[in-house]
């Protein structure tokens, strides 16, 4: 579960309110994951912007 970006940093903002100890390891795969999809986003956005077509319309 902790793969799902959101759902796994909802899960662990849970259980640290409830005081509870948290897993380094569930932690690393929620920051690992997360940042993985965003590096991704950001790749594709900058090869979208990249293209002449995309900012001039042409």
């Amino acid at each position: 579960m902790m793969a799902i970006p959101t759902y796994g940093q909802i899960l662990l903002i849970d259980r640290l309110m409830r005081q509870e100890p948290a897993a380094w390891l569930k932690v690393a795969v929620s920051v690992g994951v997360t940042s993985f999809i965003t590096a991704l986003l950001f790749y594709g956005a900058a090869r979208l912007y990249d293209r002449n077509e995309m900012l001039f319309g042409t």
